[in-house]
């Protein structure tokens, strides 16, 4: 690989030097304590191999790390979930380096690959992690109060929870690693981030159409208080209102059915994109190290370096086939949204019905009464935008179906 020689050279002070094209790969027991590493591990931390295997992987942690990232990292690898994490570390010439780590569980231990992080993502998490350790010391936090601080802090940087903000970060660091070493993306990786791009812009539209319907929401008290000038001839306007209540309610119901919540289409969908493209970027990165780690055999510090090798591979295999799966589910529930929303075009048409005989009747009365006019201008523009919202999202969902499918394997996508 190329700059080897340039990478031997450490300064003084300050960053070790570590290769955009580099990774390093681990793997520690169930406490933690390194059984193996390949060749850029062991050269970037500074340490001989006879203190590296059989020590904890703490050895290398660096005092600028907030607690809460090693709380939540554990937390989640405990439950048999692979995380990926931004680390600072220390090598043992006091040197410093940053990873994105993506940690995986395996039997007997867990196995960690990591890149260099040359993001905004990686930008922003460097000064979110020195105000987090500032607090954390201040108040002398636990780790599990500090990481409430980071879930908290995630929310207010417009991540939904640590999993949304992981795929995000994935994403990013992968597509400006791939823009650094002059490589197209990964045809696949990419697709599931148009999709995700795609969910994106859906959550736009359900937002505004949640909106629109919430615009309307005094409409039929507005409709009856109109009437009861009107008594008795504002009985039919009374009626219409009801009946406009009604509708109205049950569409909101099937919109909350399909994208409010993580149990719906939407939620599902957005939930599998997420893990889709994590799955996929530990499949990458997990396929590089191998290749990486067969050009440098006699330099790592693998008892069995065929069967390391074997490990990692079937981790590799494991998660681009859970991917796949994913993508199957996505295409499927994209399937289901779209046909959920033709259906709500539907009702939409019969809510629409019930303003075409409001403003019969408003002709009838001869525009005897204030106000009804302006119900049925506002209620005009509502079905307009409420129809044009739908179409949207319907095509979208149609989009992210054809999409998913065709990033299937033929087979798999015959079958969806």
């Amino acid at each position: 690989m190329a700059g080897l020689n340039v990478r031997q050279d450490r300064p003084a002070t300050g960053e070790a030097p570590f290769g955009l094209d580099e990774i390093f790969f681990s793997r520690t027991d169930e406490r933690g304590v390194i059984q193996s590493g390949n060749h850029v591990f062991q050269r970037v931390a500074a340490y001989d191999w006879d203190r590296l295997i059989g020590a904890p992987h703490r050895l290398i942690r660096h005092p600028d790390m907030p607690k809460a990232v090693f709380w939540l990292l554990w937390e989640t690898i405990k439950q048999g979930k692979p995380i990926g994490a931004y680390v600072k570390n220390r090598a043992a010439d006091g040197l410093f380096y940053w990873v994105f780590a993506i940690v995986t569980p395996v039997k007997g231990g867990y196995l960690s690959v990591r890149i260099k992080p040359t993001s905004d993502v990686f930008r922003l998490v460097e000064k979110e992690y020195a105000g987090l350790l500032k607090v954390e010391t201040e108040r002398k936090l636990a780790p599990a109060d500090s990481a409430a601080l980071l879930l908290a802090r995630l929310k207010e940087l417009g991540f939904a929870d640590y999993d949304a903000f992981l795929a995000h970060a994935i994403a990013t660091e992968m597509g400006v690693r791939d823009k650094g070493l002059g490589r197209r993306p990964e045809p696949r990786f990419a697709g599931v981030v148009d999709i995700a791009e795609k969910l994106g812009r859906m959550q736009v539209e359900l937002d505004a159409l949640f909106s629109n319907f919430e615009s309307i929401r005094g409409i039929p008290s507005n409709m009856r208080i109109v009437a009861s000038r009107l008594e008795p001839a504002g009985g039919p306007i009374s009626a219409i209102s009801e009946n406009y209540k009604v509708m109205s309610n049950d569409i909101t119901g099937h919109l909350r059915a399909f994208s409010g919540g993580t149990n719906s289409h939407y939620g599902e969908m957005t939930r599998l994109v997420r893990e889709g493209l994590v799955l996929l970027a530990i499949a990458r990165v997990q396929a590089e190290t191998i290749a990486q780690c067969r050009q440098e055999f006699e330099d790592c510090a693998l008892p069995d370096a065929e069967a390391e090798m074997a490990l990692l591979h079937e981790q590799e295999e494991r998660y681009r086939d859970r991917a796949l799966q994913g993508l199957r589910r996505i295409a499927e529930d994209a399937g289901r949204l779209a046909r959920t929303c033709t259906d709500l075009r539907r009702l939409v048409v019969g809510l629409d019905s019930v303003r075409v005989m409001c403003r019969v009747e408003s002709g009838r009365l001869r525009g005897r009464v204030d106000g009804l006019s302006a119900i049925i201008d506002q209620l005009d523009r509502f079905h307009g935008e409420t129809d044009r919202r739908l179409a949207e999202i319907t095509d979208l969902a149609d989009k992210i179906s054809h999409a998913a499918q065709a990033l299937l394997p033929r087979r798999n996508a015959q079958a969806a």
